[in-house]
C-alpha cells in the first residue's frame, strides 16, 4: 500500500508529540511493508537533516518538504502550497489508489484540498486532540475526509460530541516502539546514581500543562531529599521560573532531543503530568515503556488510559496501582500526594511493574495493524 503522511512541519523533532507520533507510525508502517512517503508543509531543505527524518529515510521512507516559510505564508498562499501538494501526491498515487494520512491544523487543511478531484486518493484523518481543530475547517472538509482516527477515547468522544461524524471516527490509541524506548534508555540508566527522590515533567511550557500547579505543590511539600525536573521550552518559562523563585530543588532543564530525554527520566521516580487537557501523550507513553510511576491530574485522557473512574466530590486524590490521580488544578492535593509518596516510597515498585503491565496495551505494533485496517477501509469506499 502507498501512504503519504502530510503534516504542518517536516521537523519532527521540534514538534512535540505529535512529532514523535508521526515518527513512530511512518517508521512502523514502513517496516510492515508498506511504501511510505512524508511531506511536511512548513521548513526549507534544512529540515530533511531533522534526526528522526533522517531516520525515516534510512529505513526507506520518502520525504518531502513543500518550503512554506511559516504558518502564515502557507495560508496567505494557500492555493499556490495546495496546487504544489496535489502535483506530488498525483504523482505519487500514479494509477493506484493511495492512502493521505493527514495531521494537525495545516496538515489536515491542504492535504484534503490537494486531494480534491483524484478518487484514487483516500483521506485519512488524524485527530491528536479535542483542542486541534476548528469547527468550520472541519465542517467545510467533511465532504473529501474519508476516516478519521483519534488518537484516544477521549479525543474520540470529544470529536463526535462536537462535529457528529461517529460513522467515519473511531479510535486508536497512540503507540511507541516499547522495545526501542527501553533500548535508548538502558545506555546510560547504569551510569547515574542519585539518592534523591526524583519527579520529572515534560513538555511544552504552556498553559495546557499547568505546571505552576505541580511546582507550587512541590515546594509547599518541602521535602530536601527531592529534587523537581522539568524539561521543555515555551511560552510560560518566565511565569514558572517566578513561581520556582529561590527554591533550588525545582530546575528547569530546557529542550533535550527525545533519546536524552528518555535517559534522564529512565532515573524518575515519579512522572508528574498536571495537564489541564491532554489527547494521548507520546512521552507519557514513552514513560510507560520504562515503568515510570505518574501523577496524573484527574482528567478523562488519562483516567481512560489506566481505565479509573472520576475522582469523588471528596477525593482529594487516589493511590492507584500506576501512581496517584490528582485533583486538577488544586494545589493542596497535590501537595498531599507528594507527601504521600515521601511517607510511603515503598509502594514504588509495586506501582513500576503495573505500569509496565499496563505499557504493553500500547505499542507500536498494535496500533499500524489497527491503522492499516482503517486505511484499507477507506481506500474500498
Amino acid at each position: 500500500m502507498k501512504i503519504a503522511v502530510v503534516t504542518d512541519n517536516l521537523e519532527l523533532g521540534e514538534a512535540g508529540g505529535v512529532g514523535s507520533f508521526v515518527y513512530e507510525l511512518c517508521h512502523a508502517l514502513a517496516l510492515s511493508g508498506q511504501r511510505v512517503l512524508i511531506i511536511g508543509i512548513i521548513g526549507n531543505q534544512q529540515s530533511m537533516q531533522d534526526p528522526l527524518i533522517k531516520k525515516l529515510v534510512s529505513s526507506g521512507v520518502e520525504a518531502k518538504c513543500l518550503c512554506a516559510k511559516s504558518r502564515k505564508d502557507a495560508l496567505i498562499k494557500l492555493s499556490h502550497w495546495i496546487s504544489v501538494l496535489r502535483h506530488l501526491l498525483n504523482e505519487y498515487a500514479g494509477r493506484e489508489k493511495i492512502v493521505c494520512n493527514v495531521h494537525l491544523k495545516l496538515g489536515v487543511l491542504v492535504g484534503a484540498l490537494a486531494s480534491v478531484g483524484n478518487d484514487n486518493i483516500a483521506v485519512v484523518e488524524t485527530y491528536h486532540s479535542q483542542y486541534s481543530h476548528y469547527k468550520l475547517q472541519t465542517f467545510l472538509l467533511s465532504p473529501v475526509i474519508k476516516k478519521v482516527v483519534c488518537c484516544s477515547e477521549s479525543a474520540y468522544n470529544e470529536y463526535v460530541h462536537r462535529f457528529g461524524r461517529n460513522n467515519v471516527a473511531c479510535s486508536i490509541p497512540n503507540g511507541v516502539d516499547m522495545n526501542a524506548v527501553r533500548q535508548i534508555a538502558k545506555r546510560k540508566k547504569s551510569q547515574q546514581v542519585n539518592r534523591k527522590i526524583l519527579f520529572y515533567s515534560v513538555g511544552r511550557l504552556t498553559r495546557q500543562k499547568n505546571l505552576t500547579v505541580s511546582i507550587e505543590a512541590f515546594i509547599n511539600s518541602a521535602n530536601p531529599e527531592s529534587k523537581y525536573y522539568i524539561i521543555g521550552e515555551g511560552e510560560d518559562k518566565d511565569k514558572l521560573l517566578t513561581s520556582i523563585g529561590n527554591n533550588h530543588d525545582v530546575e528547569l532543564l530546557g529542550s533535550m532531543s527525545r533519546n536524552d530525554v528518555l535517559r534522564q527520566i529512565s532515573n524518575a521516580d515519579m512522572i508528574v503530568m498536571p495537564s489541564l487537557w491532554e489527547g494521548l501523550s507520546i512521552f507519557q507513553l514513552e514513560a510507560l515503556a520504562l515503568g515510570c510511576p505518574m501523577m496524573l491530574s484527574d482528567i478523562s485522557a488519562f483516567r481512560q488510559i489506566f481505565h479509573e473512574e472520576k475522582l469523588g466530590d471528596s477525593e482529594l486524590f487516589r493511590i492507584c496501582q500506576w501512581g496517584y490521580l490528582v485533583q486538577t488544578n488544586n494545589v493542596f492535593a497535590w501537595e498531599k500526594a507528594f507527601k504521600h509518596f515521601y511517607s510511603n516510597y515503598y509502594i514504588k515498585e509495586k506501582m513500576q511493574d503495573a505500569v509496565l503491565d499496563i505499557s504493553k496495551e500500547y505499542d507500536i505494533s498494535t496500533t499500524v495493524s489497527k491503522y492499516l485496517n482503517v486505511f484499507n477501509d477507506a481506500i474500498e469506499r
